[in-house]
């Protein structure tokens, strides 16, 4: 998409208008003024048409179009109780349902002036990086405004299946294959490190051999729970992994603690450092709701041997004592 024209012959040819590009995605879903917005590629969050959450001052709609934008990272969705419509984007774009059973996302945009937000200019950029329209004795900027590029991917299906379908599609959409080339002799074939599948809600976010200089010659690996407390009838309850038998190939976990999630202190000690805070919900229990709605009631489960659980939409990170092969593969 792109680029877009400053110009606007339809109008005032002599005035520059900023235009935003939009793709709108119409449906006959009732969804009675809500929609889902993901944070980060995790919990979808309720987001209600010219409202905000219980912890907020009414609403008074001044801006019925930009106030209803929110950030889509990698989906938005609206469903009826029964269907739902959710559209997956490959790059972070705004997004919002404007009326019952439509999605929208702005795909591109070029403003002219500044918005008062502090940045003191337009969003002008052109594609060899100068400022649009300067003019100046030696410089001059003739260069078009950006072409933006990306992909939306649509699933329309019953709630269960949509909810399995847009978490696996959000995977394959924003974690493609990693690409490398050389000019050496390599084996052909496909080889992994994984003796199994994993279950089908974990994945495997992190095995790095980076930080084992600072832990003893350790491997950091980090283990996500895809599924939000109550998305999934199935696929939402909490799930264990045996760390010990989770590798092949001649690598084996022969030792695994769990840390916390940044692997600075042992889980076990944060846990029994954590601040119990008294908190009281001024909404009457509305805030507690919607918390309650979306997170695991159930506490965090301490290693039992190699054996790991994890709850709903929990991230958790051990340094493991890896052994390795004696000739490693490529």
């Amino acid at each position: 998409v792109g680029p877009i024209p400053k110009g606007t012959p339809w109008a005032d040819p002599s005035s520059p208008v900023g235009k935003e590009i939009a793709v709108r995605y119409h449906t006959g879903l009732k969804s009675e003024g809500r929609f889902y917005t993901d944070s980060n590629g995790r919990e979808m969050v309720p987001r209600d048409r010219n409202k905000r959450g219980p912890s907020y001052p009414p609403l008074v709609v001044s801006e019925p179009v930009a106030g209803n934008y929110y950030p889509v990272n990698t989906a938005i969705s609206v469903d009826d109780g029964d269907r739902e419509l959710v559209v997956l984007t490959d790059v972070t774009q705004g997004g919002t349902s404007l009326t019952d059973g439509t999605v929208e996302l702005m795909v591109h945009r070029r403003t002219i002036d500044d918005d008062s937000r502090g940045v003191f200019e337009g969003l002008s950029e052109t594609m060899c990086g100068c400022e649009s329209g300067l003019t100046h004795p030696l410089v001059r900027c003739d260069c078009p405004g950006l072409t933006v590029r990306g992909k939306h991917w649509l699933v329309f299906d019953v709630l269960a299946e949509a909810h399995v379908a847009r978490r696996e599609l959000a995977e394959e959409l924003n974690f493609p294959p990693t690409l490398a080339f050389t000019d050496a002799a390599v084996e052909q074939g496909q080889k992994s490190w994984l003796a199994a599948a994993l279950p089908k809600q974990v994945k495997l976010q992190t095995l790095t051999s980076n930080y084992a200089s600072w832990h003893d010659d350790q491997v950091m690996l980090r283990l996500s729970h895809q599924y939000a407390a109550g998305e999934h009838a199935v696929l939402s309850r909490n799930v264990s992994v045996d760390l010990g038998s989770l590798f092949g190939s001649g690598f084996r976990v022969r030792a695994a603690s769990e840390m916390s999630l940044t692997s600075n202190q042992d889980r076990g000690t944060m846990e029994n450092r954590r601040l119990v805070w008294n908190v009281t919900d001024v909404t009457g229990g509305a805030v507690h709701s919607q918390i309650h709605a979306v997170q695991s009631s159930e506490k965090w489960q301490p290693m039992s041997g190699l054996v790991a659980t994890l709850r709903p939409m929990e991230v958790k990170t051990f340094l493991v004592d890896l052994e390795r092969p004696a000739v490693a593969f490529v």
